[in-house]
């Protein structure tokens, strides 16, 4: 369902000004596994120790309707075929998502979103000037080639129980793979960098490209720590 438009003021997608919808910024189909039986989850600041209970993924006054329903349809096709392993005993995993197309302007659309944002979760990234050719990727529904702005992810095992660690969302961070900087963001059991370059990370493991599927290495998470391993 759109947001419910309340406030004028100017879409930060199609740059008109109108009434905004309440927009996410991680879709909420990705908080379901947050959830308790009456529908809460955490909301945790970035040094743990402001905690508060929240029922439904963080929103903002971002887009227009329009904007709204052209993103919303891009989070559907996502939704429709988010299938990942609820258990994972090997090491990496080819996922067939949505497509190459639709799951790459999925991710562009989310970190777009986190970085145009104000809410405090998404204040540690901003795509500099490197958010115009985000944002026109997103507006446009151009995702461009796997060499574009290449995506690495990772899969999240649990320690304990080899259970996909879908119970944690983060907002981006600046981070590193390799001698590549770019944003990390956590979300559905997937961890995912985005680099911001022209590059060959399409050849490496766990790069999203055309055909093929998503061939994902499994790491197994329990902190940030976990993570340096891949990303810095």
């Amino acid at each position: 369902a759109l947001g419910s438009p309340s406030m004028s003021g100017m879409c930060k997608l199609c740059g008109t000004k109108a009434d905004l919808c309440d927009s996410h910024i991680v879709p909420e189909f990705l908080y379901k596994p947050l959830y308790d039986s009456k529908h809460r989850t955490v909301y945790a600041s970035g040094d743990l120790i402001s905690k508060k209970v929240i029922q439904k993924g963080l929103r903002e006054k971002l887009l227009c309707p329009k904007c709204e329903g052209r993103i919303g349809e891009i989070e559907r096709r996502a939704a429709s075929k988010w299938e990942l392993p609820s258990r994972l005993t090997e090491s990496s995993y080819t996922i067939e998502l949505c497509g190459y197309s639709d799951l790459k302007l999925f991710l562009l659309s989310v970190l777009w979103r986190a970085s145009v944002s104000t809410l405090p979760l998404f204040g540690d990234v901003s795509l500099g000037r490197y958010e115009e050719q985000v944002h026109r990727r997103v507006r446009d529904q151009a995702p461009g080639p796997s060499t574009e702005f290449p995506i690495i992810g990772r899969l999240l095992r649990s320690p304990t129980d080899e259970t996909l660690c879908g119970w944690l969302i983060t907002g981006p961070v600046v981070a590193s793979y390799g001698n590549f900087d770019g944003w990390l963001l956590i979300f559905g059991g997937l961890a995912w960098i985005c680099v911001p370059l022209l590059s060959a990370l399409a050849l490496r493991p766990g790069a999203l490209v055309e055909v093929g599927g998503w061939q994902l290495p499994v790491l197994t998470f329990d902190s940030w720590q976990s993570l340096t391993g891949s990303f810095k």
